[in-house]
């Protein structure tokens, strides 16, 4: 749907005719979406010629409401980074005048992040005493994936330097799961489901806000 919200405004992006081979563009992506960790992302990319480009985006995983302090129970409260490293293939220019604004990718993907638990658990003594233990918990998360992306730019503000990239794929990640506790991440128990070790498939969908600078 966005991919076809983009065509409709694509004729914008034929006023980009002076664009030269070489151009460096940075964006912004507020969130990424289909992510249960939100994340503030930004995007440089070098575009060789009419046919490459690669890029990478860096962004900060935002930590969500307090569910202690403000009464909302969350899945997890990770922070952290995400990198991603991207190579984009433009499809061939319809005439010489105007170059293709419609791509396919590959991303890769890679994210460190952290979560720290505190709660209580009962004990008890071989004479059968019953107490209360505090316990810190510290889960450190790494993820690496890999998508195959279709996107398209679409110029905006009726400017030939801004623009909107938006995009869309399928990919498969890997998800590493380590604490202080001796925690068994292969398993899957209550809320918890998206702590658990192993390979997922995974659905890319985003909007970046950008600017090429020359």
């Amino acid at each position: 749907m966005l991919l076809s919200a983009a065509k409709t405004y694509g004729q914008l992006a034929k006023q980009n005719k002076n664009i030269k081979p070489g151009t460096i563009s940075i964006a912004i992506s507020p969130l990424t979406i289909f992510e249960f960790e939100p994340t503030v992302n930004l995007h440089l990319m070098y575009k060789f010629n009419n046919k490459y480009s690669a890029a990478i985006e860096a962004g900060g995983i935002i930590k969500p409401l307090d569910k202690n302090e403000k009464g909302i129970m969350s899945v997890h409260e990770y922070t952290g980074w995400r990198f991603r490293p991207e190579f984009r293939f433009w499809e061939k220019a319809t005439n010489k005048n105007n170059r293709g604004n419609f791509y396919i990718g590959i991303q890769g993907l890679i994210k460190i992040a952290e979560e720290q638990l505190y709660y209580t658990v009962q004990r008890g003594t071989p004479s059968g005493l019953l107490y209360m233990e505090a316990v810190e918990q510290n889960i450190d998360k790494t993820v690496l994936g890999l998508n195959f992306l279709a996107g398209e730019e679409v110029g905006i503000f009726n400017s030939k330097n801004f623009f909107a990239d938006v995009y869309t794929g399928l990919g498969l990640r890997y998800k590493q799961f380590k604490d202080n506790v001796g925690t068994n991440f292969y398993k899957t128990s209550g809320l918890g489901f998206n702590n658990k070790n192993g390979f997922f498939p995974t659905v890319a969908l985003g909007v970046r806000i950008g600017l090429k600078m020359n």
